[in-house]
């Protein structure tokens, strides 16, 4: 056979199937040919081996028998229509051939059991079209028995194609999500329509160093300050309704007993059109709110002694218009001016003006 993927058929001298069906398709015939005033049993054995045969052709799903050596003796005219292949370029051959490499030791497995009289479950397959893309197929193949012994396999199998790629598209979209969410930087969690918790990423542990089987299954509320917990339950419930509420911040007991700061952003969970519970991210800003703070600090020392200093202590902004933002106290008894005239006088007048007298401390400042 010179299409690719197809092994070539050398046809055995007998073939137990075959001389089966050639030997029904005569007594057919010949049922057929001398029914004529043998009785209603004639006629009605006449019927079904016509209605077997229209069966068969007329299947909807692909309908094969195989002999004890493996090769396919039959095919229905679905075959064709599936596959792009006719049936001549595959009775005679080996399945083998048509099979999807990862598919083939699995697939021969089942035919082996088969010719020792098991009967396998259903199982799925990928077979080699025409055009050289690969079809999934389900189906399970059953030994034919005559006489007490098995002569061979039948079975039959459904193309489950567009089922399969939607549902592979949706394990591909599934693991995407995963993977997105299991790498993030933030806390992704879910939450139940009564606040349990459904899900939380890997990064809920390496922030607040609780296991996610600690939490898994819980509601949410101890999770939370008890200060922040009203907000956080309006929140909650907004979301729940549909909604998509602003970003609160909220603390967040670790497992340490510490707080940690986090800003958090919850939207419906919707499944088939219906809310179901809420989704959410959470970013721990701990460290920001640190630095924040520490800075506040800071500026706060500098203030009280720049406030208690006996020199005059300045910030003068040059641009876009020369002024003074702070002027220490000390200002007033340096030059007799209060800080907040100080701070009307700025440029260069104003800066004379701050000038220390003769014989009195100068003035520290910085420009901006």
């Amino acid at each position: 056979m010179a299409e690719q993927g197809v092994a070539e058929k050398s046809t055995p001298a007998r073939h137990p199937i075959r001389d089966i069906v050639r030997q029904a398709r005569g007594a057919v015939g010949e049922l057929i040919r001398g029914v004529s005033g043998r009785g209603p049993a004639d006629e009605a054995l006449r019927r079904a081996g016509l209605l077997y045969e229209n069966l068969i052709e007329s299947a909807r799903d692909i309908v094969y028998t195989m002999s004890t050596e493996g090769r396919i003796i039959s095919l229905n005219p679905v075959f064709e229509s599936v596959t792009g292949w006719s049936r001549a370029e595959w009775v005679g051959g080996r399945p083998d051939a048509i099979l999807h490499a990862d598919d083939r030791p699995k697939v021969m497995d089942a035919i082996r059991r088969v010719l020792k009289g098991e009967t396998p479950r259903l199982a799925e397959a990928r077979i080699l079209s025409k055009s050289g893309e690969y079809l999934v197929l389900e189906g399970a193949p059953r030994p034919l028995i005559v006489g007490g012994k098995v002569v061979g396999v039948f079975g039959s199998a459904r193309g489950v194609r567009e089922d399969k790629r939607a549902e592979e598209a949706l394990r591909e979209s599934e693991e995407r999500y995963r993977t997105l969410v299991e790498s993030a930087r933030d806390v992704i969690y879910t939450l139940s329509a009564d606040g349990t918790i459904l899900s939380l990423n890997s990064e809920f542990e390496t922030i607040t160093g609780w296991s996610r089987a600690e939490w898994l299954g819980k509601p949410f509320a101890p999770l939370v300050h008890p200060d922040d917990l009203p907000p956080a339950t309006s929140n909650y419930r907004r979301a729940l309704s549909g909604e998509s509420p602003p970003r609160i911040e909220l603390r967040i007991l670790s497992k340490s007993g510490e707080y940690l700061a986090a800003e958090m952003a919850a939207r419906p969970l919707i499944r088939d059109g219906d809310v179901v519970g809420t989704v959410g991210i959470a970013r721990d800003i701990t460290e920001r709110r640190r630095a924040e703070e520490e800075l506040r600090e800071s500026e706060e020392r500098y203030r009280r002694l720049a406030d208690n200093a006996p020199d005059i202590i300045f910030r003068h902004r040059f641009a876009p218009t020369p002024a003074y933002e702070y002027v220490s106290p000390a200002v007033t008894a340096i030059t007799g001016y209060s800080p907040k005239e100080s701070h009307l006088t700025g440029g260069r007048r104003g800066s004379e003006r701050a000038r220390p007298q003769s014989g009195l401390p100068r003035g520290h400042g910085e420009g901006a």
